[in-house]
């Protein structure tokens, strides 16, 4: 069982970690893409975008839609959130990503 959250609670939790918790790395998994390799530091956030820090590649990854993000799992507990369990990201509104994954199933 995966436990759902909209991307505005998805979004919170994202500042939450930036501003109280910032050693507490996250790994996400993208529309239409694998699981990332490694958990990262959150390095930026705004309304629509969030910078990851991989620390042992020295490497930043720039999501420019945090909405594309489906899933993502942290490496230790952080309230209530439990380490190692993978979490659904809801969108309430439809993205572009999105919408291409399901036009490309659909055709399919």
């Amino acid at each position: 069982m995966t436990r759902k959250l909209s991307t505005i609670e998805f979004r919170r939790l994202l500042h939450d970690i930036r501003d109280r918790r910032p050693d507490v790395r996250i790994r996400v998994r993208i529309i239409g893409k694998m699981w990332g390799d490694r958990f990262c530091t959150i390095d930026f956030i705004n309304e629509n975008q969030v910078v990851l820090f991989d620390e042992t590649e020295d490497y930043y990854h720039y999501i420019n839609n945090i909405d594309d993000i489906i899933q993502f799992e942290l490496e230790c507990s952080f309230f209530g959130y439990q380490a190692f369990y993978h979490y659904e990201v809801v969108t309430l509104i439809p993205t572009p990503a999105l919408a291409n994954v399901m036009q490309s199933t659909a055709t399919e």
